[in-house]
């Protein structure tokens, strides 16, 4: 009985976690500051020491997202510090003002995962 109960609380919290994760929406600061893609799924969300943190899945290529948000941050004011393509990920670091963001990209079966971070600069 005890097992049953213990497995049926499981249950229950990942369906509980699932519809959560289903509502999450960007974070205002974020698409008020760095434009994200429409098609792009917010999977989760996290403020961290005035940093926010969010990530996103996007079912397209990975140098199709790429693409999308370096155009993006150069739009909106973003200077470019480094980037970095390797067959397993691209990474993007910029600056404007005191802000720093960094974009980082990796391939997933048909899908590409988003981790993106702005926050203030050390």
């Amino acid at each position: 009985m005890k097992k049953t109960c213990i497995l049926c609380l499981h249950v229950g919290l990942i369906l509980l976690i699932a519809s959560i994760a289903s509502a999450i929406d960007c974070p205002q600061e974020l698409a008020g500051d760095f434009p994200l893609c429409k098609e792009a799924t917010v999977l989760q969300t996290t403020h961290v020491n005035g940093a926010t943190i969010a990530s996103l899945q996007m079912n397209k290529a990975m140098d199709t997202v790429y693409g999308a948000y370096k155009a993006a941050a150069q739009k909106n004011g973003w200077n470019i510090l480094m980037e970095t393509k390797q067959q397993d990920g691209m990474m993007l670091v910029g600056e404007k003002a005191e802000r720093q963001l960094i974009l980082h990209l990796s391939p997933e079966d048909n899908a590409t995962l988003i981790q993106l971070s702005i926050g203030k600069k050390n």
